[in-house]
Order: structure tokens, then sequence, then C-alpha cells
């Protein structure tokens, strides 16, 4: 019990207490590990809290200068029991909330690259303000032409993965035999691949808000 031996060393108790404060832990409970030194005292888990949330908002305001941020929302479904049925809702004890995150705009992405929305809008087709002129006629043919196919080998690249994922599948859930060859798969063709970086999450307060309509969708836009 290292809270009861040395006051500054309370991590482990700091975490506890976070967690049973998350799981709607009764009161009594937490008195009674926090004299057991299992966990900080209510006082200070409500500090904690508070900090938190201070913290979380001071966060979220930064981010939100940088004008470079993602937003990302879902539903959550939680089931609230009751001990004694209530009048005014008996039986229905499913609540349906929105939960958010804030994720920052990463692969070294400025404001100024974003300058093309405005180009772009401008000459979209179901832009009732755009001029006709504007509007380039390209069709959907050009697209096959940003990445090239490469039929050296007979194959398209579209069949060339099919094959390699072909033979992936039989080296590892095929029989035993085929378990040898791992090494000589490698990995599959690289178009234009998006590098993998370490990016960060902020997220926001839950909403009361069930979204399950367009009409709901852009209210917990609104809110956040």
């Amino acid at each position: 019990m290292m809270h009861s031996t040395n006051q500054q060393c309370n991590s482990l108790q700091s975490i506890i207490g976070v967690f049973l404060h998350a799981c709607n832990t009764p009161d009594t409970v937490l008195e009674l590990l926090a004299h057991l030194g299992v966990s900080i005292s209510l006082s200070t888990i409500s500090n904690a809290i508070s900090n938190l949330s201070k913290e979380s908002s001071s966060d979220i305001r930064k981010l939100r200068r940088t004008l470079l941020t993602l937003y990302a929302y879902d539903n959550l479904d939680v089931d609230l029991k009751h001990l004694v049925p209530t009048i005014k809702n008996p039986l229905n004890t499913l609540v349906h909330l929105t939960t958010g995150s804030m994720l920052p705009v990463i692969h070294d992405i400025m404001l100024d690259d974003l300058d093309c929305a405005e180009f772009l809008w401008k000459r979209y087709q179901h832009n009732f303000n755009a001029l006709p002129q504007d509007i380039p006629n390209i069709p959907f043919e050009k697209l096959f032409e940003i990445h090239p196919e490469d039929m050296e080998s007979g194959l398209s690249r579209r069949k060339r993965f099919n094959a390699w994922k072909y033979t992936s599948d039989l080296i590892e859930f095929g029989p035993p035999y085929f378990r040898k060859f791992r090494r000589d798969l490698g990995d599959p063709e690289v178009v234009d691949a998006i590098p993998v970086v370490k990016t960060s999450q902020t997220p926001l307060w839950t909403l009361d808000i069930s979204p399950s309509s367009p009409g709901t969708n852009a209210s917990a836009e609104r809110r956040w």
C-alpha cells in the first residue's frame, strides 16, 4: 500500500480513483477504498476530474484555432438500469447519445493547401451559382490515367493484387506445407501509399443527441 507510506507516491491510486469515478462507483465504496489506501479521496478525485476537464477544454480551443481539424462522431447507446421503475419511462432504459473527437490534419498539410476547396466549389456541377463555362466536362475515364497500368507481366494491377492475396491466404490458412514460403511472399504492390504517422485524438463532450437523421447530425455538429 504505497499510498499509506508515501503521500507523494499515489499514481496508481489516482488511476484507480478516476477509473472508479468513470464507473459510477458509490461514494461509500470510494471512501472505503480511500481509507484502505487503494484509491484517492473523493475530494481529490473531484479536483482531478476538474483539472482534466480544464486541460481538455484548453486543448480543444488550441486545436480549433489552427483550422486544421477533422471532426469524427459516432452514436453511443447506454442501457441505464433502474432499481425502481419510474412512471415516466417504466421500461425504456436505453439512452442514445453522441460521442465526438477532434483529429488534427497530419502529413504536414497547411492552410494554404486547403485553398483548393473554393476553386473546386466554383466548378462543381451541383453548385447552382457556378457558371456553365467554368464547369469542366471531364469523363470519368480520365481517372484511369492517374496511375497507368503496367502490363509487362500480362496481369493488370487488380489481378496482381488478387494473385498476391490468394497466395497470402494459402500460406496463412492453407495446408501447413505452405508455411515455409511466408518469407518469400513479400508485401503487395504499392501504387501511391500514404505514409503511416502517429496522430493524437482530443475527445469532445458527449451530447444528448441521437444521430439517426440528417437533422440530428447537423445539430450535433453545431453544438461542437
